[in-house]
């Protein structure tokens, strides 16, 4: 059964045995420019995750919330214990961080809904001329095409990411059997 309200802990409703290894450390906000790294930030993949990215609509949606101050749902990370530095898998969230890859990659250019928000509208590029100087298009600019100081901006932006520590050890089998039933709940809404 989902958990609703603002005070829960994941560790609520873990069976014992995962709740003995795994620590679900409150949200913390993680800066969206920190995502594009996917050496860093892992997907976790099963059968029965989402193997689908999001389409056009869904990302401009995501991205029309990330920039605005809306709240959303947590991404939920499992942080993986490496030698030289702490990298994450994904639980849930992966749609919305490969729609932040793909803005910061050019791929997909900031929601035509931000025109109406004044720190968006008077420093984007959103009219797309053709040759001759003729306006066929309003959307949202290339993150490349921003000026330093909005670039600054998008990469300042942050989301709230719950962060899953204790059961990292890639190589223990029993902190990658508790994180499968972990995942495995999570996916299928039992937490």
């Amino acid at each position: 059964m989902p958990i609703s309200g603002a005070s829960w802990s994941i560790l609520q409703v873990l069976p014992p045995k995962i709740k003995m290894s795994a620590n679900a450390n409150p949200s913390t906000p993680v800066k969206i420019a920190e995502l594009r790294d996917s050496s860093r930030y892992r997907v976790w993949r099963h059968g029965y995750y989402r193997a689908r990215p999001w389409n056009k609509d869904q990302q401009n949606d995501f991205l029309d919330k990330l920039f605005r101050p809306k709240d959303m749902p947590d991404i939920v990370l499992r942080e993986l214990i490496c030698s030289d530095r702490t990298e994450y898998e994904v639980f849930n969230g992966w749609q919305r961080i490969e729609t932040i890859r793909a803005f910061f990659n050019d791929q997909i250019r900031l929601p035509p809904s931000l025109a109406d928000v004044p720190q968006w509208r008077s420093c984007v590029p959103w009219e797309v001329k053709n040759e001759a100087g003729i306006v066929v298009d309003v959307m949202g600019g290339l993150y490349s095409s921003f000026v330093d100081e909005v670039q600054t901006r998008c990469k300042e932006t942050t989301i709230q990411a719950l962060i899953i520590t204790g059961i990292g050890d890639e190589a223990n089998e029993e902190h990658q059997q508790s994180a499968r039933d972990l995942f495995s709940r999570y996916q299928s809404g039992m937490l």
